[in-house]
């Protein structure tokens, strides 16, 4: 039997579901195999799949680039054959695509440590790299805006006037991490600062710690600027904990802790919870 012929038999039965062994493919074979199965799905539409180059950010991938998919529709066995080949498999909702260099930018936390590699514009998402060698447009979005921070490290803010206020900020669940950038951004326009940006320093499993920068000519009116929350974080999630009513019984109870230690509680059916909570 001919080779193409083996292949195109062996594509078939991946599609409908049927064993094969993976062992005992050469490794040639096993190259032919995963191309045709893939180039096959794309035409059937079997399974929804994006292909990219590689990693916006650098990170490893294989010499084939990645694919990202529903994998819950691909047996494990058509997973380590992908793989096997040179591709780099990725969850379809885990990365998207960059808007400038067509890579791919990890949009979900994979470690404690986790921060964002990328900046999310009117309708694109742009990685690190696209951004940091003109990032006027991230700035000025930024600058002024407490409910933003930078998380990219490449961009140097000391490179386009401003200067770092010194003072460490923490925000979390342990005692005395409480400072709030929403009073700290209060407090900078009370002393006349309007242009600063907040900077994402570091996270952790349970905190986050970050500063605050100003323009050169407002580091006076910034020395020693400070903001704490209304109610300690530690303290208000004590408070919400302990305020969660008992569970009804009926339909899955969903509990939700503000910011002030109160909790909001309601009832969701099966198809909310699978769905998804949207508050």
């Amino acid at each position: 039997m001919a080779w193409d012929t083996i292949i195109k038999t062996s594509v078939d039965a991946i599609v409908d579901g049927e064993d094969f062994d993976l062992d005992e493919l050469a490794s040639e074979h096993v190259d032919l195999l995963a191309d045709r199965w893939v180039e096959e799905v794309r035409e059937e539409y079997i399974v929804e799949m994006s292909w990219y180059p590689g990693y916006a950010n650098g990170d490893f991938s294989g010499h084939k680039g990645i694919i990202a998919a529903n994998w819950n529709r691909v047996s494990n066995r058509i997973q380590r054959l992908v793989e096997a080949a040179g591709f780099t498999i990725e969850w379809c909702d885990a990365v998207c695509e960059c808007g400038g260099c067509n890579k791919a930018i990890q949009t979900q936390p994979s470690h404690y440590g986790w921060k964002p590699e990328f900046v999310q514009t009117d309708g694109d998402v742009l990685c690190e790299d696209c951004v940091s060698d003109d990032p006027e447009f991230l700035l000025e979005d930024l600058c002024g805006n407490e409910n933003k921070a930078l998380t990219l490290e490449s961009v140097n803010l000391a490179n386009h006037g401003f200067v770092r206020v010194e003072r460490d900020y923490e925000h979390g669940w342990h005692a005395g991490q409480d400072d709030s950038p929403k009073a700290i951004a209060a407090n900078l326009r009370e002393r006349g600062v309007e242009d600063f940006i907040f900077v994402l320093d570091s996270t952790g499993q349970f905190d986050a710690r970050f500063s605050v920068w100003v323009r050169e000519e407002d580091a006076d009116k910034a020395v020693g600027v400070e903001g704490k929350c209304d109610v300690p974080p530690n303290v208000a999630l004590a408070n919400a904990l302990r305020s969660i009513p008992a569970p009804t019984g009926e339909g899955i109870q969903y509990s939700r802790v503000n910011a002030d230690g109160t909790v909001t509680t309601r009832t969701l059916t099966n198809e909310e919870f699978i769905e998804g909570v949207r508050e």
